[in-house]
């Protein structure tokens, strides 16, 4: 055999090493792929959080200067997120209020209730058919046995003066939990505690992105019920309706892409400290916000909205008529006189003119009959179910002079 003689290279070594080589650059290939596509969802969060910050920072720069202390700045939320006893006082917060007990409890009260035949019935005109209105007694069960729970989270929004991690939906809970504790307040007569449910219900509400009309139907109920027991006066109930009305359609911070950042700036301050690839958290964030509802922001919400500014219509006429009675000593005209007192933003009569087919006129829509001086009985005009409902209002009012006087101090 010659020595120059050459070992021919077997053939399926050849593929097999151009396999390889190819295995190897795909294998890079993909990998660049997979980190250029990780680095560009991690950009996306970044550029979400840095666009929830400034959106928050150009809504506080335009915010009168009393409100601006009830939000956060954005340093505020960032140092919010590394207080761990911030933290840990709301996680106590919101790990007691999933209790079974309070969401079983939250449906009776919302319940029409069973009506024996032992029973008086209520005047439908007079209070709602459910049970937080005519049985007073379960309700205040309900709060006693969860006053020291409601007592913390009035605790906590006293004692943190920024919302980085309060901004989370199991919060609306909270919130309802404060709705019942003011609704109790009614019953007890104690203004004090109903003032301070009052401006937690509030703050709340900015928190979770429940503001505007739509989303204080409840609260309007409430607050017609507080006139009733003389548990607020009309200067409070003014005031509260300003508040209602003041984060309408045009606040910027409630559109659905700053809702959005919102949710996710949320869902990263409670699970930002677990290590994991950028598209995982994307897809457990869409998840938790499947999950939890979030995915459809708090727009227009049809007829849910229409009777809610009818509602909110209702009280503010309310209102009026009241303090004119008060300032005219019972001797108003009417409409004259209410519609001169009268204050329906502009965001709500857009509502009520498209619920009424862009026929409204305010004044066609309540009638005040003097039955003596100062006595009289306001009625609604509405071409919409206003008193039906756990949260229903009625459309007729005795309002005398001496209850005006005691509710305008």
């Amino acid at each position: 055999m010659s020595k120059t003689m050459r070992i021919a290279f077997p053939s399926w070594m050849v593929a097999a090493t151009m396999a390889s080589v190819i295995g190897v650059i795909a294998m890079g290939f993909l990998a660049i792929q997979m980190i250029a596509g990780e680095t560009a969802i991690r950009r996306d969060e970044l550029l979400r959080i840095r666009r929830f910050e400034e959106g928050l920072q150009d809504y506080q720069s335009a915010v009168p200067a009393d409100q601006q202390t009830s939000n956060a700045s954005a340093s505020q939320v960032s140092a919010a997120s590394q207080d761990p006893d911030g933290i840990r006082r709301v996680e106590g917060v919101l790990a007691q209020v999933h209790d079974p007990y309070i969401a079983a409890q939250s449906g009776l009260l919302e319940a029409e209730p069973q009506i024996e035949s032992t029973f008086d019935p209520i005047d439908e005109t007079l209070v709602p058919n459910v049970a937080w209105a005519r049985k007073p007694e379960v309700l205040s069960k309900f709060v006693r046995h969860k006053r020291n729970l409601i007592d913390s989270v009035y605790e906590v929004l006293e004692s943190e003066p920024n919302n980085g991690y309060l901004n989370d939906y199991r919060m609306r809970k909270v919130r309802d939990l404060v709705f019942w504790d003011m609704a109790d307040c009614i019953v007890a007569q104690d203004k004090e505690r109903f003032a301070k449910g009052l401006n937690a219900y509030f703050r709340l509400s900015e928190f979770t992105g429940y503001q505007g009309v739509a989303h204080h139907t409840a609260l309007l109920c409430l607050l017609h019920r507080a006139l009733d027991e003389k548990t607020i006066d009309t200067k409070t109930a003014s005031r509260t309706l300003k508040r209602i009305a003041s984060n309408q359609a045009e606040d910027p911070r409630y559109d659905a892409g700053f809702l959005s950042d919102q949710h996710f700036v949320s869902f990263s301050y409670r699970y930002g400290g677990h290590w994991m690839l950028p598209s995982m958290k994307q897809a457990m964030f869409e998840e938790w916000r499947y999950r939890n509802n979030l995915n459809n922001p708090p727009a227009m919400f049809g007829d849910l909205h229409n009777i809610s500014a009818l509602k909110y219509f209702t009280l503010a006429v309310r209102v009026a008529l009241m303090q004119a009675m008060q300032d005219k000593q019972g001797d108003v005209k009417v409409p004259e006189d209410v519609l001169a007192g009268l204050e329906i933003p502009a965001e709500i009569q857009n509502i009520l003119s498209s619920s009424l087919n862009g026929s409204y006129l305010a004044s066609s829509l309540f009638a005040y009959t003097q039955q003596a001086t100062g006595l009289g009985e306001l009625k609604f005009n509405l071409n919409r179910d206003v008193s039906s409902g756990p949260f229903g209002i009625r459309t007729r009012y005795q309002i005398p002079l001496a209850e005006v006087n005691s509710t305008g101090n």
